[in-house]
């Protein structure tokens, strides 16, 4: 594990999958990060690539051949090397190897940069092509944060308000792929939306086309716990389906699942992203801590 701190946080990181692990408040030690639990969900924080959510019937095509890829991609499930650390910030770097070459045939280095300011932390990528071919991916963050209030007796645990220009939320459907319609966002009358087994009846609540700017969780008594600056084409809010989950999952996504019945060149998925030898894809995300 690789920790790195400030006056106010301190950020333990996991090797394997380059993935947070938990983000403690100094002053009070509370745990920010959900800490995984089968019950739920075993993860914390990790990083997807080069595939954010599904594709349909588990395998894309590229120029006439056909790869199997598992949810996510599968950099989280890799060992990453820390190239550098200093007391608040810290840089993990994962380069592909021949076995990842069989499921995704472009040669990569993917870096991601740690970095603490004051209360803020801030998730920096990179993504380098190794190869001579355009190299075609996704990547997203996956984090989750606990709701201080789960346990109490209320249907409604907590808050998500939307800063930006959403009208409208997309649905993920068969074989955890996109639906082609459009749904209303579940907002209250305060402009909240709440935190509900109905709400995330249908899973994630996601958002497109650059229509959010930040994300605010708050627990049920209105104080906040985190705003999550998301600078990415697609914004998805995650509780697990048909559970009263303790944490909310903020996901900046650069990318989105295939569409229900898909089968076209990885080239024609939305949001696909790119980077060509000597010119690097960079991008990221940060949330603040209330």
């Amino acid at each position: 594990m690789i920790t790195i701190e400030n006056t106010h946080l301190r950020l333990t990181i996991a090797e394997e999958g380059a993935e947070m692990k938990s983000l403690v408040e100094l002053a009070t030690q509370r745990e920010i990060l959900w800490q995984g639990d089968e019950e739920f969900w075993n993860g914390t924080a990790p990083i997807l690539f080069p595939n954010t959510g599904r594709y349909w019937q588990g395998c894309f095509r590229h120029q006439g051949k056909q790869f199997e890829q598992s949810l996510h991609g599968f950099v989280r499930h890799r060992l990453w090397t820390t190239s550098r650390q200093e007391a608040d910030m810290a840089v993990l770097i994962y380069e592909s190897t021949a076995d990842d070459l069989s499921v995704y045939p472009f040669p990569f280095r993917l870096q991601v940069t740690y970095t603490l300011k004051e209360r803020e932390v801030l998730v920096d990528f990179k993504v380098e092509n190794l190869g001579e071919e355009e190299m075609l991916f996704q990547i997203g963050g996956h984090p989750g944060f606990n709701v201080r209030t789960y346990e109490d007796d209320l249907d409604n645990y907590g808050m998500v308000r939307i800063e930006g220009k959403a009208k409208h939320i997309l649905r993920a459907g068969e074989g955890g792929c996109m639906e082609a319609d459009h749904y209303e966002i579940p907002v209250m009358e305060d402009g909240f939306i709440p935190v509900t087994v109905e709400t995330f009846a249908n899973e994630a609540l996601i958002f497109e086309e650059h229509d959010v700017d930040f994300v605010s969780l708050f627990d049920s008594k209105h104080r906040p716990i985190v705003a999550v600056k998301c600078p990415s084409p697609a914004t998805l809010i995650w509780v697990p389906q048909g559970q009263k989950a303790p944490f909310v999952c903020v996901e900046p996504w650069w990318g989105l699942p295939d569409s229900i019945g898909f089968n076209g060149e990885l080239s024609e998925r939305r949001y696909m992203q790119s980077a060509r030898k000597g010119m690097p894809w960079k991008g990221g995300f940060s949330f603040v801590v209330f």
